[in-house]
């Protein structure tokens, strides 16, 4: 049977807890961007943790950036959680020649893990071309004119109705593009990769992760370590090189087929 001592040490113990969960929440703020567009023709985004969501749209002429900042075990006084919020989130938009410049890093001034993120949804001009560096989260992105330069380190990556051609450098996480009116590079560590119609050539180099590839107006040509392959509906050659290990199927492919 536990002494008074030990029941006195446990009481303390919970009160203690409770008082920290009861001096701490989640934190959520919504903070707005806005930069006039004239005169630009392109976005750099540098982006932390969080969402990135990318639309361009033919009637806009500034750049809206919505972000909303989550921060957990934030404190429950308002002004002490936006100080706090301040300290550890960077954010800015500005415009550096004909280029836009979005930046949002978190960081931490006592050298401690950081708990916020912001999670960003971007209105732009569709003819924007994109060069995109994010270190963590989903990217998004629909309706732009130029091209886009992707360089992740993890996430899931989606583009859609891009007229231009596509550059992505993935450590990890899945790629799902659809009508790319020009031509893809990927370069993925790990995660699946689907493309549904490119009208350029398209060149997958790919660690690990399923391959999916249809409605190509040029060539294929696929570097794989592991994970099947299917490829479909190629207008010139195919061309697969180190599979590892899974299956290839093609079908209706217009020029020639090499299995390496």
């Amino acid at each position: 049977m536990p002494n008074r001592a030990h029941i006195a040490l446990l009481l303390t113990a919970l009160l203690l807890a409770t008082t920290v969960l009861a001096d701490s929440r989640d934190y959520v703020e919504v903070r707005n961007l806005a930069l006039d567009a004239d005169g630009l023709e392109s976005m750099r985004a540098d982006v932390g943790a969080g969402s990135l969501t990318i639309e361009g749209r033919p009637d806009v002429s500034r750049i809206r950036v919505e972000a909303v900042v989550y921060m957990e075990e934030a404190p429950r006084d308002e002004g002490k959680a936006r100080e706090l919020a301040d300290r550890h989130l960077e954010m800015s938009l500005e415009s550096r020649g004909d280029r836009a410049v979005l930046i949002t890093r978190t960081r931490d001034p006592a050298g401690r893990y950081t708990l916020v993120h912001a999670d960003l949804t971007v209105v732009v001009p569709e003819r924007f071309s994109l060069d995109i560096r994010d270190r963590s989260g989903y990217i998004d992105l629909d309706n732009l004119d130029g091209p886009v330069v992707i360089r992740d380190q993890s996430g899931s990556i989606t583009a859609r109705n891009i007229r231009d051609e596509m550059d992505v450098e993935d450590s990890s996480g899945s790629i799902d593009l659809v009508r790319i009116d020009g031509a893809v590079r990927i370069d993925d560590d790990s995660g699946s990769i689907s493309v549904d119609g490119a009208a350029g050539d398209v060149d997958i180099r790919d660690g690990s992760g399923s391959i999916d590839v249809r409605g190509v107006a040029g060539s294929v040509t696929i570097r794989d370590g592991s994970g099947s392959i299917h490829v479909r509906e190629v207008r010139d050659d195919l061309l697969v090189l180190e599979d590892g290990s899974g299956s290839v199927r093609f079908d209706d492919i217009g020029g020639d087929v090499s299995l390496r």
